[in-house]
């Protein structure tokens, strides 16, 4: 098919555009000589072909159109969008013709005028089914308070117009679609957990249909997880889909595409498609995670009592011996903070002795001194693990199960330093502790309870890793027998919860 294009009075004033519904040479026609609408005939080596003959008029409609296609190439696929958009300043219709240049044949993609548009509005148009070779597109305008001026006959159509434009494009043959499948969790998947895969088209341009089913080794049953199945996806675009929160097991992802509105090339029980990947998926348990070994702690100077370990020393409220008593605290392994300091009295922060409650007040200098622990070893006991933690250098050399106190009679928390020991203790109450290392008067790392013939009380050993003493610290024999040999006197013991 040729054309012999003559778009504005400008360009070639004296001829016509006339559009050829085949493919064979023409002659121009002059435009005094072919009345508007004219069907004309040619005769060419014995061969006799209509012509539509569009006369030339001025661009008026379409003078400033914008018309193109989604894509910058045009593939065979089911819908083909072709975008209008006249930026006329008014009311107009449209009306749209495709035109083969390889078979000769029109199609009224429009079916008819458009009703009224505002000429600066887009207008889309679709190509259906358009298969591999050369076309032009020829769109046709009108002032909607128009008739039409001219008029022009194409097959069985008789078109009345104002303003006319031509685009020519070349069709290209698709290829099949091929699946490029992305896993965005990260391994292990856990329980609770969900899967979400990326899926993209290659190879095929236009609408594709995607499937996902999941297959649970749990329940023997395929499950359709498709988000919104039967959406048509352009094949350029990325689609997410998440298979929901899953529990422990094994599965199976499979997953299809095909071409939309498309008979799928191969099929299998769950329905047709052009490619398939199947994908497995693992899903364990999520771990109960375990305790948070604690830090080292920071070996630094710090204040303590200044008198026996056993020596009770009070807090008053005013630095004033006289003034009345707020709490005490056992010289010398329990950490006091120094506020400040008022006369011959420091103002402290410690926790007290017998209610465990933080208080604050007054204690004469000279019964508050400045240690630092020994740097060898340190120790945290962890209350919520129920767990003895010992370090050598900074470094984690130890790690004892203990019990601490119960609820109603807790471990007090806070900064203490190792005191004095002995071999046992509880005989006379009818029960025996062996090796106990004083942390703060009374609360001691000792063992668990024995009979005073030396045998373990099983029911107190069973409750190793649980609260059970009345505040001090149990430990298994064998642990509390080496601390008792290795941890010196004046060694840091944070215990916390």
């Amino acid at each position: 098919m040729k054309r012999i294009c003559n778009f504005t009075k400008a360009l070639l004033p004296t001829f016509i555009c006339a559009i050829v519904l085949t493919g064979i040479p023409t002659k121009a026609h002059a435009a005094n000589s072919v009345p508007s609408g004219e069907i004309g005939q040619t005769i060419n080596n014995k061969t006799e072909e209509k012509v539509v003959i569009i006369p030339p008029i001025e661009n008026t409609i379409l003078k400033n159109a914008s018309m193109k296609f989604n894509n910058s190439t045009v593939y065979e696929t089911s819908l083909t969008p072709f975008l209008i958009n006249s930026n006329y300043d008014g009311k107009v219709n449209y009306r749209v013709f495709l035109h083969s240049l390889d078979k000769n044949e029109w199609t009224d993609l429009s079916v008819g005028y458009t009703l009224d548009r505002n000429g600066k509005d887009p207008y889309q148009v679709n190509i259906f089914r358009i298969t591999s070779g050369n076309y032009e597109i020829v769109t046709f305008a009108k002032n909607a308070n128009s008739e039409g001026n001219s008029s022009i006959n194409i097959e069985e159509y008789n078109v009345k117009y104002d303003d006319y434009k031509i685009q020519r494009f070349q069709c290209i043959k698709n290829g099949e679609p091929k699946l490029n499948v992305t896993v965005k969790n990260k391994t292990p998947l856990y329980e609770g957990a969900s899967q979400e895969v990326t899926l993209e088209t290659d190879g095929y341009h236009g609408l594709v249909e995607y499937k996902v089913w999941l297959y649970s080794n749990n329940t023997k049953k395929w499950t359709n997880i498709t988000t919104q199945p039967g959406k048509e996806i352009n094949s350029e675009e990325a689609y997410n889909i998440p298979t929901g929160k899953l529990s422990a097991g094994s599965y199976k992802l499979s997953i299809r595409v095909k071409k939309a509105e498309s008979q799928g090339s191969q099929s299998d029980n769950l329905g047709d498609y052009d490619d398939i990947k199947n994908i497995d998926i693992s899903v364990i348990k999520k771990p109960t995670p375990g305790p948070t070994v604690p830090s080292a702690p920071k070996i630094e100077p710090m204040y303590v009592g200044n008198d026996n370990e056993n020596s009770k020393i009070r807090i008053r409220k005013d630095a004033s011996t006289s003034s009345a008593i707020v709490g005490g605290i056992y010289g010398s392994t329990q950490e006091v903070k120094v506020l400040g300091k008022k006369g011959n009295f420091y103002y402290v922060q410690a926790k007290d002795y017998d209610t465990l409650n933080e208080v604050k007040g007054y204690i004469r200098s000279d019964y508050i001194k400045q240690v630092t622990p020994s740097s060898n070893y340190s120790i945290v006991v962890d209350i919520s693990d129920q767990k003895v933690y010992i370090y050598k250098n900074n470094k984690l050399n130890q790690t004892f199960i203990c019990s601490t106190g119960m609820d109603a009679t807790p471990t007090p928390t806070g900064r203490y330093l190792i005191g004095g020991r002995g071999e046992s203790f509880g005989r006379e109450k009818g029960y025996l502790c062996y090796n106990f290392v004083r942390i703060n008067h009374d609360y001691l790392f000792h063992s668990v309870l024995h009979y005073v013939d030396g045998s373990i009380i099983q029911e107190e050993y069973k409750k190793l890793g649980k609260k059970a003493s009345h505040g001090c610290i149990r430990l298994k024999d064998e642990n509390i027998k080496w601390i008792y040999n290795n941890i010196p006197r004046n060694t840091l013991v944070v215990i916390q919860n």
